[in-house]
């Protein structure tokens, strides 16, 4: 079942609720294009703020300085604690992020709206508008117009725009012209499996990449980021998190020249990578992984029953085992639901940070060594 998702309105500094509604289907998008809808709105006309910005926070300390400001508190965010408190509204940074916006002088101004924010795989656009009206003997706003807008957390590039039409257009129901007023470059992140509800995984596929929507990994979501590996890749300076921040994880990977693909899968499983000389074990290794215990999934087998693959691991100068996907004679590993020891293996460990994580797949039924996917998923405790 979904959550529900609340809107607030804020005028005078107190908060009214405006709506509360199902965020809608639990299905997962299946297009590149989605709606993102505000988790909370913070939408008034009385802020402290007189002058317009355009923000987007990222952290506590932001937050917090950008609510002693809207408020009109004297002091610096570090001097606030558990006694005395900012009143700032609690979010969890780990997760969401905050567009902020104010305007002034903002007479004639109830607020700002958000009126579409529109996610691709390569940015977010966030469109919004002001609260305009006719005003009238003692109606109008106090004067400073803001909207503060709590959306789930994304390291892509934002682009906000405003609604720049003269009020003769809007009085005469014209379509908006969105004027461009801020850009934010995409943000950077090291995985760690502390400080979040849900840790960062480390996602990658080789040869056929699905597509935002249809990631279909052991652990994750269908909208989480993974990072594509094409034919003849041999080194990736950053890999994303699941969230798509960059991390400091380096990805390199043994010389590798062919690709092929496994029919009725369309998910992370179908396409694969192998050298065509068919004499040498493919080899990936992950440098700079933070210290941690993580579980290790890997994808390896071919388009033949006999095309398996003995996966090995080692962290450091320490092997921790080796792992075959099926080799029954049978067509099973061609099935859409996933099973440990027939499309994959996994492993768990425990790094300090310093050591590479070296992951071979092995030939086993075949002269083919193979990749097909990676996940790395820190496991908390």
């Amino acid at each position: 079942m979904s959550k529900p998702s609340v809107r607030l309105f804020v005028l005078g500094m107190g908060i009214l609720p405006l709506a509360f509604a199902p965020s809608g289907n639990c299905a997962e998008p299946q297009v590149d294009t989605r709606t993102i809808r505000p988790l909370v709105s913070f939408v008034g006309s009385d802020t402290r703020i007189a002058e317009n910005r355009v923000q987007r926070i990222t952290n506590q300390q932001e937050w917090t300085l950008h609510w002693l400001q809207h408020t009109g508190q004297a002091g610096r965010p570090e001097d606030f604690d558990q006694y005395r408190r900012t009143g700032a509204p609690a979010i969890d940074f780990g997760l969401c992020m905050v567009i902020a916006i104010t305007e002034s002088p903002g007479s004639q101004n109830a607020g700002i709206t958000a009126s579409a924010i529109s996610e691709t795989p390569d940015q977010i656009v966030f469109d919004y508008d002001g609260l305009y009206y006719q005003s009238r003997d003692g109606t109008s706003a106090p004067g400073n117009a803001f909207g503060y807008f709590v959306v789930p957390r994304s390291p892509k590039p934002v682009i906000v725009r405003k609604n720049a039409q003269t009020g003769h257009s809007r009085y005469t129901d014209g379509e908006p012209i969105w004027k461009e007023v801020a850009t934010f470059d995409a943000l950077e992140e090291t995985i760690s499996p502390l400080g979040h509800h849900e840790p960062a995984a480390i996602n990658i596929v080789f040869a056929h990449d699905p597509g935002i929507g249809r990631y279909d990994g052991i652990v994750g979501r269908p909208t989480d980021t993974w990072n594509f590996v094409r034919v003849g890749t041999r080194k990736i300076a950053a890999l994303k998190s699941s969230r798509g921040l960059k991390t400091g994880v380096e990805f390199e990977l043994s010389d590798n020249d062919g690709s092929w693909g496994i029919p009725d899968q369309s998910g992370i499983f179908h396409g694969y990578i192998y050298h065509n000389c068919q004499c040498v074990d493919l080899t990936a290794t992950l440098h700079n992984v933070p210290m941690g215990i993580y579980r290790l999934y890997v994808f390896a087998h071919g388009d033949a029953p006999n095309q398996n693959a003995d996966i090995a691991l080692r962290v450091g100068d320490e092997q921790l085992g080796r792992k075959p996907t099926l080799n029954d004679g049978s067509w099973d590993f061609q099935s859409l639901e996933y099973e440990e020891g027939v499309q994959f293996v996994s492993f768990e460990f425990v790094t300090d940070g310093r050591q590479p994580v070296q992951i071979t797949s092995h030939r086993s039924g075949s002269s083919y060594s193979m990749l097909n996917a990676i996940q790395l998923v820190p496991v908390v405790e």
